[in-house]
């Protein structure tokens, strides 16, 4: 929820074995995280790592064996048998198929005492005559029994083509998923783009591929020199916003749309200095990136020298009723049931970010649902619960797919302050940020009591007045005989009537007329497999600041992630986390059960179909002043 410059965090600059891995996993039956907070021993130096002895392997695709072997190696081999280390290996597709390019296998491996330190198994390869570029199967060891696993426990086989290249038939075109201008996903590793070329844009075919993928440019700036900065040719399902930077990557302007129902972006800006200024291009648009492109153009206009400043100086006006509510100490107080309304992220004493706190008391027992509603078409809300000493309870960032607004049960286990945190997912730019508003409410539940038991009758075979059988039968009432208003009672008439009332009470009820139920025999249809959709997002993140919440500059990239079937166990998905530390999935299981798992870390987890996020935090740690 801060604004901070992005930095690249790779996995092995920050996992080093003093390091206590905390991870926070979401689970909540609607759809968002919950923190469940749990700490990873650390590894003893005695432990042996087995891994693959290298990053990738190549094969020949017309290979006359029509093997390939992989070995995997362990740093120590086991000297007693109690210590006898297994590892299971299988394959999964990445651009080759299964069935098609290779055969799938899975098994395990062993290394028992007085074994070689390498083992090995075989992937066969199958050859085909059509015309096709290299390949790609992923190789996974999994589920180290005595040993953890090392660096190199995902690699990569690349299946080398030998076929001719095909001629252009007008067949459609290849799909596009990460582009020639990959990896661009750092001012380091910008693509450099000329100022006036267009044959960038005839091309059109960058993407905003794997989802959060974050694209920089550059292009060489002389002072004086004006500049349109555009995207252009945008692919329905794409929403680009671009970020411009200085030569020491300072923000100097920003846009989203264009205009109001165009997805473009487009900012004119004068530069002062002469030197490389890097573009920033990411994509708002929540749904599936793939095969979807655009394009960035640079030209050059008449312009002056004196650059452009953004108006930081000027205070945005309209900071909400709750401000200041930055952290919990100022919380804004709120009841159970009210609706807060008109609230926005302008931060009361100049330029953001704007956090905001509320708190509410709660009673133990009772079944709270607090949610932001009513957000602007800007907003993007994300909503953490923390209990009154601070601790986190579960959070949520889109209540489903369509609907950025937050939704977080809870049901109370104690009586006292509950905290709320809501902050935007997106930065945002304080000239616009009272643009981003939204409600607040938290509603409440109390128990409903047991009722208590009441006296059942015989169940009856039917019941009167067309009702279904099988139910209770309730006493009748006594029936009253008719007697004449206008006679005069006399000892006798009294008497007769004390008899006729005897005689009812005493009398038998009549019997209901039996009714017989008549339902035909199902027809046997087959049993149809039940289907399970599932789209989530996983995020590693480095936690420095220690705040439990990923920053924008706290993500951990290339960091392998698996998602297996929690009922077969098939593999599902795989993948790398990007710059961000983020990866979405979207698969379909046979259950409702996943299994995610992060061999680096040895972590594996499982968790319902219905998640929405799952954070895996990598706590700080403080390194010994000495050594020992």
């Amino acid at each position: 929820m801060q604004t901070k410059p992005r930095l690249k965090v790779t996995l092995l600059a920050i996992l080093i074995p003093v390091f206590i891995v905390v991870v926070l996993i979401g689970m909540i039956e609607s759809g968002g995280v919950t923190y469940a907070e749990t700490t990873q021993r650390q590894q003893q130096q005695t432990t042996p790592n087995v891994q693959f002895t290298a990053f990738s392997y190549t094969v020949d695709e017309n290979d006359p064996d029509g093997l390939v072997t992989i070995n995997v190696q362990i740093s120590a081999v086991p000297t007693t048998t109690a210590n006898t280390v297994t590892v299971t290996y299988a394959t999964a597709d990445g651009t080759a198929t299964s069935g098609v390019d290779y055969v799938s296998t899975s098994g395990s491996l062993t290394f028992a005492p007085g074994d070689s330190a390498i083992k090995s198994f075989e992937v066969t390869i199958i050859n085909d005559t059509t015309p096709e570029s290299n390949e790609v199967v992923n190789l996974i060891l999994q589920d180290p029994q005595n040993a953890v696993l090392g660096t190199r426990s995902i690699a990569e086989l690349i299946i080398q083509s030998e076929d001719a290249s095909p001629t252009p038939t007008g067949a459609a075109p290849t799909p596009i998923f990460a582009d020639r201008y990959e990896a661009n996903n750092t001012l380091s590793t910008a693509y450099t783009l000329q100022i006036n070329d267009t044959t960038f844009c005839s091309d059109n075919d960058a993407t905003m591929w794997p989802a959060g993928d974050i694209d920089y440019y550059r292009f060489w700036g002389r002072a004086g020199g004006a500049y349109v900065i555009k995207t252009d040719n945008l692919d329905v399902g794409l929403d680009t916003n671009i970020r411009l930077l200085g030569p020491e990557g300072q923000l100097l302007a920003q846009n989203d749309n264009i205009i109001s129902g165009n997805r473009r972006s487009e900012l004119t800006y004068s530069v002062g200095v002469d030197g490389y200024y890097y573009i920033e291009v990411t994509n708002r648009d929540g749904s599936d990136p793939a095969d979807k492109t655009y394009c960035v153009q640079i030209n050059e206009v008449p312009g002056t020298a004196t650059p452009t400043p953004l108006p930081t100086a000027t205070r945005v006006a309209g900071a909400d009723i709750c401000e200041p509510n930055f952290d919990r100490d100022n919380a804004c107080l709120i009841a159970p049931n009210e609706v807060v309304a008109g609230l926005n992220f302008v931060p009361l004493d100049g330029e953001g970010p704007d956090n905001d706190f509320f708190k509410m008391w709660i009673r133990e027992g009772w079944y709270y649902e607090c949610e932001t509603q009513n957000l602007s078409g800007f907003n993007d809300t994300n909503m953490i619960l923390y209990d009154q000493n601070g601790n986190g309870i579960a959070g949520n960032n889109d209540r489903s797919f369509n609907d950025l607004g937050s939704l977080v049960p809870f049901q109370a286990n104690y009586t006292g302050w509950l905290y709320v945190l809501v902050g935007p997912v997106v930065p945002v730019d304080y000239r616009f940020s009272n643009l981003y508003t939204y409600d607040l409410t938290c509603v409440s539940t109390a128990n409903t009591p047991t009722p208590t038991p009441r006296p059942t009758h015989p169940p009856s075979s039917g019941s009167s007045g067309g009702g279904t059988g099988g139910g209770v039968t309730m006493p009748r009432p006594t029936r009253t005989p008719t007697i004449d208003p206008n006679a005069t009672p006399t000892p006798d008439l009294v008497a007769t009537i004390q008899a006729l009332e005897t005689r009812q009470s005493e009398e038998p009820m009549a019997t209901d007329v039996p009714r017989i139920d008549i339902a035909p025999l199902p027809t046997d249809v087959p049993p149809q497999p039940s289907v399970f959709n599932a789209s989530f997002t996983v995020v590693v993140f480095y936690d420095k600041n220690g705040n439990n919440l990923p920053e924008i500059d706290e993500g951990i990239q290339e960091t392998a992630v698996l998602v297996n079937d929690g009922a077969t166990g098939d593999l599902l998905s795989l993948g790398y986390t990007n710059e961000a530390g983020l990866l979405r999935f979207s698969v379909t299981a046979s259950s409702d059960l996943l299994k995610v798992s992060i061999p680096y870390l040895g972590l594996t987890q499982t968790f319902g179909s219905d998640v929405s996020e799952i954070l895996i935090r990598v706590a700080p740690s403080t390194l010994p002043n000495e050594l020992p």
